[in-house]
């Protein structure tokens, strides 16, 4: 707010710019009694501090950290003869860096300016040396006669250059003039005058007329208080529903800063206050998970603080749904930031925030608040499932997955009273993904097949509540995670009943991609992969290698797509091209791929390509890096090779050094290897048909499940060579 006289001014602002040295400063704009910017003006404190106004008056001092704001100071001028005329004496507060606005008028006048004993002037003066009064608690019994024993008029006598006499001449006039119809002007004369009862019959009519203005002028206030609020409040709001929340968090710090300056009363609009602290933690919260980094985390623990400025006035006696809100709220962001912080600091975060979620349920009963118990059960779960995901100790975090499914099941039964199937499909999906989880984590335990038939049931339940075109891509999600928990189930059981999973898992990621189409690349892919794994166990290879040949197209780097199309290439479509060709591209990807390399030797041998078969086997034969299982599998393939360029005289020495790799190895050595690549190119191949029947046998030695057992397989099988 500002205010202006006739005279001129100082005003004395809080100003955001202003260079912080503490915490106190005055700052303001230097006018003189003409109405004239007073520029090179000395201003000076009573610690010293002092500083000159610029070309404007404008001037600022910075006090240091043992000046508070609010405390009494007093302002004094570097030029000569003149002095403050307002505030008197030049006594002023200390104000705020931070917060601190209100306007400070100053006026400054030469010594002796008839300014000094202007009618206003002496009625101020009149008004100031009642409280003076009784302040040095003098006993005058004649205010004219005694003038001269008051310190206060001596002092402002003094202090503008004026004399006593003039002072009382002055005062006697003015006290004499009569036109006024002002009660509170006209007592103020009568007390100089020493008509104290005149006085008392005067402040008796003024005193509740002025109450009544007061009251009136104090409603106004806070109508107009009010109003400000309601109008920033509405384009935070406006500002929300388009997600622009850094607006919307700046129109709801004008409203916070006006009550930190004081402008809008805290004491008399303490519910207003409490409600925009909890709008600006809201805010603070959406625009804190929008944001990543430090900056997300500053935001997120900022709406902790400001959820819990408002707990004293949300009381749980007085408003205890307001109070289970403000405890969900902070059980929301601790998640946010548990979810975003590793190690000990992010459990300590999960663990309030379910702590925190529980305790807004006993304020959110059933009866009066169904929706937000459903709701904080929901983000209980969610909790708790995080938790059972970060902890280490495997046996709590299963502990923690079984609350969560609890959890769930408790909101899924307020969702279906309340017959809100969008609600009840949500609750469903994420019991669907705890239940999954369980199962995963329970491995071959009897009770995970258990879990993931629920799990199986909740997502199928999701998916016929979320219907509509809205949730398409919700639905079509669920599909997915349908399939791939219908995948894990196929991968524990046997026989018909798995290939009955898989053949519900393929058709549930089917349908997912007839909504996650490619314009969706990342979503297509992880579809195109879940198809691919159900036709894989489906032994579908053509349909597989389709699915995982489009799982590269958009994630070229994707190792389970390579080695599973490499390997659907190699033993069961035998389209060695193909293999090359695709493990040629990976390996130009990944050079450091060891697993890889020794694959691609043989796919050098299936393609016909003999000499560079040799080069490379040789190679790896001798790279001491290269797995001893790697090294036996590809000297049986070498031995084919020579056999198929007529060197079966080199077959026995070949032999003899693999089955001396084998005598080398560990009891329990086993190869990791399937040959039936190969097999099938030896079958096709002229050159190695009188050979298929001796090299197979070879084969099956090699795939015996122990080393010993292998050895005698192996001497067998060299017994039987013939040229």
């Amino acid at each position: 707010m500002r205010f202006r006289i006739c005279l001129t001014t100082i005003f004395i602002v809080c100003s955001s710019s202003a260079i912080a040295v503490g915490q106190a400063k005055l700052e303001g704009h230097v006018s003189d009694d003409k109405n004239k910017a007073a520029t090179d003006v000395r201003i000076i404190a009573p610690g010293g501090q002092a500083t000159q106004t610029d070309s404007k008056g404008h001037f600022i001092i910075n006090f240091p950290d043992s000046i508070q704001p609010g405390q009494a100071t007093r302002i004094i001028l570097g030029k000569a003869q003149w002095v403050v005329y307002q505030p008197l004496f030049g006594e002023c507060t200390t104000q705020s860096i931070k917060r601190n606005r209100q306007l400070l008028i100053v006026i400054i006048v030469p010594k002796g300016s008839p300014l000094a004993l202007s009618p206003a002037r002496l009625s101020q003066i009149i008004a100031d040396l009642g409280a003076e009064r009784i302040r040095l608690r003098s006993d005058l019994t004649s205010q004219k006669q005694k003038l001269a024993e008051y310190a206060f008029i001596k002092r402002y006598t003094v202090e503008y250059g004026v004399t006593i006499d003039q002072f009382k001449a002055a005062a006697e006039q003015w006290a004499q003039i009569k036109d006024s119809d002002d009660k509170i002007e006209r007592a103020r004369k009568e007390y100089w005058l020493g008509n104290f009862s005149k006085v008392t019959d005067l402040t008796g009519e003024a005193g509740p007329v002025a109450v009544n203005v007061l009251r009136q002028t104090h409603k106004q206030h806070l109508d107009e208080s009010r109003r400000v609020i309601n109008i920033y409040k509405l384009e935070a709001n406006a500002f929300d529903e388009q997600s622009k929340f850094t607006e919307a968090l700046n129109s709801l710090r004008i409203i916070n800063e006006l009550f930190e300056t004081r402008e809008l009363s805290k004491d008399d609009l303490i519910s207003e206050w409490t409600e925009v602290s909890f709008l600006i933690a809201d805010t603070k919260t959406r625009l804190g998970e929008k944001l990543k980094g430090d900056a997300g985390l500053v935001l997120l623990k900022e709406a902790l603080a400001d959820y819990q400025k408002t707990a004293p006035f949300y009381t749980r006696r007085d408003l205890p749904q307001r109070w289970a809100m403000v405890q969900h709220n902070s059980g929301y962001v601790l998640f946010e930031l548990g979810d975003r912080v590793t190690g000990p600091e992010g459990i300590k975060y999960l663990n309030d925030a379910v702590s925190a979620f529980r305790t807004a349920l006993e304020g959110f009963n059933l009866a009066e608040a169904p929706l937000d118990r459903a709701m904080t059960l929901h983000n209980l779960g969610r909790a708790l499932s995080r938790l059972g995901d970060n902890t280490v100790d495997w046996a709590a975090g299963n502990k923690y997955m079984i609350e969560a499914s609890e959890a769930y099941e408790a909101a899924l039964r307020i969702d279906m009273v309340l017959k809100i199937p969008e609600f009840a499909g949500a609750d469903q999906s994420s019991l669907g993904a705890v239940l999954s989880k369980l199962g995963n984590r329970l491995g071959s335990r009897p009770e995970s097949i258990e879990y993931l038939k629920r799990a199986v049931i909740a997502y199928r339940s999701a998916i016929e509540l979320h219907t509509g075109d809205k949730l398409v891509q919700i639905r079509a999600g669920e599909q997915s995670k349908l399939g791939e928990t219908l995948q894990e189930l196929g991968e524990r059981v046997s026989g018909s009943e798995a290939d009955q999973y898989f053949s519900e898992a393929a058709a549930a990621h089917r349908s997912t991609l007839e909504v996650f189409t490619p314009k969706l690349p990342e979503l297509w892919g992880l579809a195109q992969r879940g198809l691919a794994r159900a036709y894989f166990s489906l032994r579908q290879w053509p349909r597989a290698a389709d699915a995982y040949g489009n799982v590269l197209t958009v994630d070229e780097d994707n190792r389970e797509a390579y080695l599973r199309l490499a390997k659907i290439y190699h033993n069961q479509l035998f389209d060695f091209e193909k293999e090359f060709v695709l493990t040629k591209e990976w390996l130009l990807r990944h050079p450091e791929d060891f697993e890889a390399q020794p694959h691609s030797v043989e796919t050098y041998f299936t393609t016909g390509r003999l000499t560079e078969f040799k080069q490379r086997v040789t190679a790896v034969l001798n790279d001491p890096e290269t797995a001893t299982f790697f090294k036996t599998a590809l000297r049986a393939i070498q031995i084919a090779s020579l056999l198929e360029e007529k060197k079966a005289n080199e077959v026995l020495d070949r032999l003899d050094a693999l089955i001396k790799e084998v005598e080398d190895a560990r009891p329990k050595f086993k190869l990791i290897w399937t040959f039936d690549g190969a097999r099938h190119f030896i079958h096709e191949n002229e050159k190695l048909l009188p050979y298929e029947g001796w090299l197979g046998r070879l084969f099956d030695a090699l795939s015996s499940t122990d080393r010993d057992m292998m050895l005698r397989a192996l001497q067998e099988v060299r017994s039987e060579f013939k040229e």
